[in-house]
């Protein structure tokens, strides 16, 4: 919460007209109006609009920061005519301005206010993030920035299972470059199993706010056995699977509380027994077998399923080998993507 009212500090604009000094009318001459916070690119603006026929406007403002005058001369205006002044030199980030706006009106009047300007210039920050940079077992995030920063501000929230806070993390960086893998540590308060992770990263010119989910549960289960060169799930082996469905839809419900999408990747694997394209085509079969199953149970997530054959074998044999612990299929859900991260594969959903 400090974060964020410290940035909202720096963006409220503030306009104080302390006046008038000299003046001998009931009404003051001029409205003023300001646009404060705008992109790259932009300037902030002051506008000031005549509400009777005036003789002069000058407006004298300096930058507070840098002591950097401004003076703006306008002449003669109607009533109901504006002028639009720009303030400063369009860098990006904050500024602070102060002075005063002395209108000459009517005949020999003036009037004179003070004020002061907050503006921002902002422009946009997004953070990159790939899970391969997310170390869990140390406590360790990397992520890059889309623009340098001179002063960044960070702050992290991981959260667990259940929505508690289980880390947290600020830190300042100076001169940080645009697409540097850039790592943040967070001291947890538990091990519990990461659910979500909220990165807040402010400088002066922007602020960006990214929510990551890292979450991957894979369901343990008792494999399902089908016949030689088969992907028909028998009717005696339903019950492992119904038993691995109440699994997978309690891990549901944890992500579901919490707003978070997740989605279950059935990965299907031989052994070597057999030619290697008629294995891979079997594993994706019967890959597709088991998504189907909880899908017509009635797991309404995003059920995916794809056939890895005898390339990722649990036990190391060679080839024509009958080995049990290879003909498998693996259950992961997940909240980012499938399992095999850095990989493409062609996962296939089941509708």
């Amino acid at each position: 919460m400090t974060h964020l009212l410290r940035h909202i500090r720096s963006i409220l604009p503030v306009l104080l007209l302390v006046g008038p000094a000299v003046a001998h009318a009931q009404e003051e001459p001029v409205s003023v109006t300001m646009v404060t916070h705008v992109p790259q690119g932009k300037k902030p603006t002051l506008t000031v609009k005549a509400l009777t026929r005036i003789t002069d406007v000058v407006l004298d403002l300096k930058h507070d920061e840098t002591d950097t005058p401004i003076l703006i001369k306008v002449a003669a205006m109607g009533a109901g005519q504006s002028k639009t002044f720009p303030l400063g030199d369009g860098a990006i980030g904050s500024a602070h301005y102060s002075g005063t706006l002395t209108v000459n009106y009517g005949k020999g009047e003036t009037w004179s206010g003070g004020i002061m300007v907050d503006t921002v210039i902002n422009a946009e920050i997004r953070i990159g993030y790939q899970r391969e940079h997310l170390f869990l077992d140390k406590h360790s995030l990397e992520f890059q920035i889309s623009r340098p920063s001179k002063n960044l501000e960070v702050d992290l929230t991981v959260y667990g299972e259940q929505g508690q806070t289980i880390g947290q993390a600020q830190q300042t960086y100076t001169d940080v470059p645009a697409g540097k893998w850039t790592a943040i540590s967070w001291e947890p308060t538990d091990e519990s199993t990461v659910m979500m992770m909220k990165l807040h990263a402010s400088d002066p010119g922007g602020f960006v706010d990214e929510t990551l989910t890292p979450w991957t549960v894979s369901i343990p289960h008792e494999d399902v056995n089908f016949a030689t060169n088969s992907s028909v799930i028998e009717p005696g082996e339903a019950p492992k699977l119904d038993t691995a469905y109440e699994q997978i839809t309690a891990e549901v419900a944890k992500a579901q509380k919490l707003d978070v999408r997740c989605s279950l990747f059935i990965a299907g694997h031989t052994d070597t027994v057999g030619p290697r394209d008629k294995n891979q085509k079997l594993s994706v079969d019967r890959a597709r077998s088991i998504a189907t199953y909880f899908r017509k149970k009635g797991l309404t997530i995003k059920v995916s399923y794809e056939g890895f054959g005898e390339d990722r074998l649990k036990v190391q044999t060679p080839d024509e080998t009958d080995e049990r612990a290879n003909r498998r299929a693996d259950y992961t859900i997940s909240a980012e993507g499938p399992p095999q991260s850095g990989q493409v594969f062609r996962w296939k959903e089941v509708k």
